[in-house]
């Protein structure tokens, strides 16, 4: 950390992910009760999380405080994937920087916590639909949905309360609306209730304690 500065970087699956550097960014300031600004931003490094962190750590501009090395678990079961960043944050001159950000399934897991958000961003002026009537999980069955990414999907293409043409338009917009609910997704709201979540933050409480 240079003075009361922060810098940080993301490696991650794709950049379809990049709304994550946003609330990295929240989370840590969250950590601090100092001032300190934060600054962060992707990395286009590709492949396993290994290679990541040696690219990374083998750039030729200034050194980062933190490095998140993002992956999905792609399953119920995380361990694979934790033991994976682990590994890969030996490469790094300090392992303790490194957090893993790892959504439990997929990302869009993460992104299907907050019902009324998914409503909003279609243009729904009240969000009175149930998590039931969007087809939506309980919060806490959330982790246990082996394809967030479809259930999200239909979930916007619900929340339009729409049929035929409009539907289509919201289904073709998939990208863009996903893209939206990352951009307003609020740490401290349902998001907050998700263990691989409550895991990420307790990891970068950390990471920035160590700093």
């Amino acid at each position: 950390m240079t003075g009361n500065t922060i810098t940080f970087a993301l490696v991650r699956e794709g950049p379809t992910d990049d709304g994550l550097v946003r609330l990295i960014r929240e989370v840590i300031i969250a950590c601090v009760d100092d001032g300190a600004v934060v600054i962060g931003e992707p990395r286009d490094y590709k492949g396993r999380p290994a290679s990541q962190v040696i690219a990374v750590r083998d750039e030729t501009g200034p050194d980062v405080d933190l490095l998140f090395v993002h992956h999905d678990s792609d399953a119920r079961d995380d361990s694979g994937v934790v033991s994976e960043i682990a590994a890969a944050a030996q490469e790094f001159p300090r392992p303790d920087s490194v957090v893993a950000v790892i959504p439990v399934q997929e990302t869009e897991a993460w992104l299907l916590a907050d019902e009324e958000l998914i409503q909003s961003v279609v243009g729904r002026a009240k969000t009175t639909m149930s998590r039931r009537d969007l087809g939506i999980p309980a919060l806490d069955q959330v982790e246990n949905t082996a394809s967030p990414k479809e259930v999200l999907e239909q979930a916007l293409v619900a929340a339009t309360k729409e049929s035929g043409r409009a539907r289509k338009r919201t289904k073709s917009k998939f990208s863009d609306l996903r893209t939206a609910i990352m951009d307003f997704l609020d740490i401290d709201g349902p998001l907050a209730e998700l263990p691989s979540w409550r895991r990420f933050r307790e990891s970068t409480e950390s990471a920035v304690a160590n700093l």
